[in-house]
């Protein structure tokens, strides 16, 4: 795997990250990737060249920020500050953010405040992608036994099935999965989401455990518990990218 310099360039007061490649190649490439900018550039260039090319880097990426299509949206990272408030559960919490040289960031929650103490060394969408998963940790933690009554009061009532366990995790790439074994996970995204969509992705998750599959048997089952469940999926994807711990209300 070829080896880069991760830096960052500061654009309208965010902090892009760009890892910085150095090549046998005849000419300078900029190009998006999944977590940062990937700038390629010749290693013969002497430093002038080099950072010219840094300049010219730079406008491109300024024009791609100006851009209506949206590809660089993953890389603009959520901003967090002292006193923000994030919604949880029908809850608000209140970040209190500390910033100090340690080797590792941890998070609390103390009533209905979140500490944050983070490594001061963290930029960007490192520091905010470190935020969103100490958040899903503690908020997880926190709310876990109020989702378990939840899940076992809707699997009680509707389906009966023997659940050797719930665990809340981190995830985009779904909402929830479940297990041969009986294990059921959520993502803790769906802390943000309004009860009752969380309640169609429990029993989305349950009705698996009579058909694992997405046949029309399986379809029937989930309508007859949930006669309204397009409605939630519909919801999912208009507002479930909005589920990932950001903060709502910024305290005056």
């Amino acid at each position: 795997m070829a080896k880069y310099e991760l830096i960052y360039f500061s654009v309208d007061g965010y902090e892009i990250p760009v890892k910085r490649y150095y090549e046998k190649r005849k000419n300078v490439r900029v190009s998006v990737g999944k977590d940062s900018i990937l700038l390629r550039i010749p290693i013969f260039m002497n430093k002038d060249q080099r950072h010219s090319y840094h300049i010219w880097a730079k406008d491109w990426l300024i024009k791609q920020l100006q851009s209506p299509n949206g590809r660089l949206d993953h890389l603009i990272p959520n901003e967090y500050k002292s006193g923000d408030l994030i919604l949880c559960m029908d809850k608000h919490y209140t970040i209190q953010l500390q910033e100090k040289s340690r080797t590792s960031s941890i998070a609390k929650i103390i009533d209905t405040k979140i500490l944050l103490s983070l490594d001061k060394s963290l930029h960007g969408v490192d520091k905010a992608e470190t935020i969103k998963k100490l958040l899903s940790r503690v908020l997880g933690k926190a709310h876990k036994p109020e989702v378990e009554k939840r899940l076992e009061l809707i699997n009680k009532h509707y389906f009966g099935h023997e659940v050797k366990a719930l665990r809340l995790k981190y995830n985009r790439t779904n909402w929830g999965s479940c297990s041969n074994s009986g294990n059921i996970n959520l993502s803790t995204r769906l802390l943000m989401a309004p009860e009752w969509v969380r309640d169609y992705v429990i029993v989305h998750e349950l009705a698996h455990m009579n058909e694992m599959n997405h046949s029309k048997k399986y379809w029937s089952i989930v309508e007859k518990v949930y006669p309204g469940y397009k409605q939630a999926e519909k919801w999912l994807k208009a507002y479930g990218s909005k589920c990932d711990f950001v903060t709502v209300v910024t305290q005056s």
